[in-house]
């Protein structure tokens, strides 16, 4: 695999924060500095998490992301978080995550905010997991369940918060590590405050040549970020990012080999040219806060994000070499209200997406084919309020009404029912209301009622990117809309908590691809019910995590009634358990076990199952001093042969056994 930086561009972060970190500790020997004074931090406006909202909330904190060895955030989310991860190249880098009962597509209904911006793509494709680099987060918010009248489209299972660091009592890091697979990382953050201005830099390289064959993936990420807090009334933030990512596309094996070769793939022979994605990004994100502490506030947040790619899709199948340029700008100012007893915001969203389409006939791209421009503007008014009634007695309350339009201008010249223009637009609302209770200081409950709705994707309502649908736009394909109630209890006695919800969720026209019709409709209703269990228990050298789900989710009219939706287990289990038997080492095992499911397609439930999988992982870390960590990993300890997806008879294999040995140094 050719790497997109050599080894001595990998000794480049450790280079500059080596000597950023000398001249550092030289001026400090030589100057006394005054402590700063700081009001009105702006990370603190960032989480999304709050006291007395009625609903599950978990924190992957800063210490444990640094602690953790994860590769990437999704490593992070699925050992730390709970979440499980779906892929079809058998990296985690480029998979699908999956909260409360969703399965394919589910990149389109769990809502991933960075700094509480909204990052989905405006199509079906999901978020590349490597975009933040891990050096670059402070901690990770997991909200699950909907969230649609807070946070808006996408967030019908839940909500990730991404929250990067700022200078603020942030360590400068650097951290190598290595493992099987030809995996390298190389990771390093600088944090710096001159005069009131906090300055921090980040730099990642990762990359691996991948389980299966023609499943590498490379990147490359920097990030530079700007805050300053004015006065008591005045900060501000700025941010920006560049990176540069290639990944292999494995396409899915027959059984038999998928049992006899699962590293396999059959488009090898073709070369890593034929099947893989390369894009580039640019983003910039800041945030105007006018108000500090005082009660009442003015945030004015802005994100712009480039992300041009270039996929070759040239095998047996369909193929396809698309070239695609897609934009996001978002405005979202929103004024806030804090009292001894409420707070309550209200805000108005402006996203656009604009995407290019580009399609050429063969892999030189010298004879182009297709040509499409999309345009999707959203607008949206939201509220929401949260109120202490009485003692420990809280009510929350959220609305929402959003009004979405897409034009569409798409040229073939091979194919004249795909020459065509269209528009269409449609306003959709959702609303929220809950209540918590402190029954004691460590015992509370709740209770939480969702109207909701996911728009459309881009590629659902037309056919533009290489893949023929039977009606190129479809002006009948509508939004989902549904509902969702949960009750849920947390109870912390002493060292341990033990934490238990139920919720129900029933979906209006759930958006499914209809192979009979050659086109993605409102294929049903759909309910899914379940309960999370959550136990985590502290005490001394020990710290034991453990989370468990049931769901059923089910189609519940049409030709399908009562059936299974598929990809979705009805059991996930996912556990953590750490030991220190002295303080500078801690050992650390991961469990995830997820119950077998229908393959996609499968709206029959007559094909075979996707078998149950279980996985153990191990993690030593030894801190030979403060500020230097030494670490090892082994993902699937016993090297367990699973399908971690199966679309259409065909079977995608996940990662076997793999190491990972890491350096950690803090300055």
């Amino acid at each position: 695999m050719k790497l997109l930086i050599n080894s001595t561009k990998l000794c480049l972060p450790l280079a500059i924060f080596g000597i950023l970190g000398s001249a550092e500790a030289q001026i400090l020997s030589q100057k006394s500095l005054a402590p700063l004074v700081v009001q009105g931090e702006t990370e603190d406006q960032k989480s999304i998490l709050q006291s007395g909202y009625a609903s599950t909330g978990s924190v992957i904190d800063a210490k444990t992301i640094s602690q953790s060895g994860a590769r990437s955030v999704a490593d992070l989310l699925v050992s730390k978080g709970g979440i499980r991860l779906t892929s079809l190249s058998g990296q985690a880098s480029n998979g699908t995550l999956h909260l409360r009962g969703y399965g394919e597509n589910s990149s389109s209904r769990l809502l991933i905010l960075v700094d509480g911006r909204p990052t989905n793509r405006a199509d079906m494709g999901s978020l590349s997991l490597l975009e933040v680099p891990i050096s670059r987060i402070d901690k990770v918010e997991i909200l699950r369940g909907s969230q649609t009248a807070r946070f808006g489209n996408n967030a019908v299972a839940g909500v990730i918060n991404i929250i990067t660091k700022t200078g603020k009592d942030t360590p400068n890091a650097i951290e190598f590590a290595a493992g099987s697979d030809e995996t390298i990382i190389a990771r390093g953050s600088y944090n710096h405050t001159v005069d009131g201005h906090r300055l921090g830099l980040d730099l990642e390289n990762n990359q691996s040549d991948g389980w299966r064959h023609n499943s590498a993936h490379d990147l490359f990420s920097s990030a530079i970020r700007w805050d300053k807090t004015f006065n008591s009334w005045i900060a501000a933030d700025f941010s920006a990012g560049y990176a540069l990512e290639k990944f292999e596309l494995p396409d899915g094996l027959s059984k038999t080999d998928y049992l006899t070769n699962p590293r396999k793939s059959k488009i090898s022979s073709y070369g890593p040219k034929e099947h893989f994605t390369e894009q580039t990004r640019w983003n910039t994100s800041g945030t105007l806060l006018l108000g500090g502490d005082a009660d009442q506030t003015v945030e004015i947040p802005f994100y712009f994000q480039q992300t041009d790619a270039r996929t070759n899709l040239g095998s047996y199948y369909y193929p396809s070499y698309t070239n695609n340029l897609t934009e996001t700008y978002q405005l979202r100012p929103v004024m806030k209200w804090k009292h001894e007893k409420f707070t309550a915001q209200a805000g108005i969203d402006s996203i656009r997406d604009t995407l290019g389409v580009t399609q050429f006939t063969g892999i030189n791209r010298k004879k182009q084919s297709a040509d499409a421009d999309l345009t999707r503007d959203r607008i949206g008014a939201h509220a929401s309020g949260d109120i202490e009634v009485a003692d420990g007695w809280f009510f929350n309350a959220a609305a929402r009404f959003e009004r979405s339009s897409i034009e569409v201008d798409a040229v073939d010249a091979d194919d004249a029912l795909g020459n065509f223009k269209a528009d269409r637009g449609e306003s959709n609302h959702a609303f929220q209301l809950g209540t918590l209770y402190e029954i004691s200081e460590n015992h509370s409950a709740w209770l939480r009622y969702d109207k909701l709705y996911r728009l459309a994707s881009t590629d659902e309502l037309s056919s533009y990117q290489g893949y023929p649908l039977s009606k190129v736009f479809n002006d009948e394909l509508n939004a989902e809309t549904g509902d969702n109630i949960e009750i849920g209890t947390e109870w912390t006695p002493g060292n341990a908590t033990f934490g238990v919800n139920v919720f129900a969720q029933w979906l209006t026209g759930e958006i499914l691809y209809d192979g009979s019709k050659k086109l993605n409709v409102n294929f049903a209703n759909t309910r899914r019910i379940g309960s999370e269990v959550h136990f985590s228990y502290v005490m001394d050298h020990w710290n034991l995590d453990l989370r468990y789900a049931a769901i059923q989710a089910k189609y519940q009219n049409g030709a399908y009634e009562d059936n299974h939706v598929h990809l979705v287990p009805n059991h996930e289990v996912s556990g953590s358990l750490s030991y220190s038997p002295i303080e500078k080492l801690t050992l650390s095992t991961e469990y995830q076990f997820n119950g077998n499911s229908y393959e996609i397609g499968d709206t029959t439930n007559t094909k075979e199952k996707i078998p149950y999988y279980q996985l153990v992982s191990l993690m030593a870390r030894y801190n030979i001093k403060s500020d230097l960590m030494v670490y090892a990993r082994i993902n699937n300890l016993f090297d367990e042969h699973y399908a971690i997806s199966k679309s259409y008879g065909d079977w995608y294999p996940g990662a076997g056994r793999q190491y990972l040995v890491g350096l950690r140094y803090e300055f």
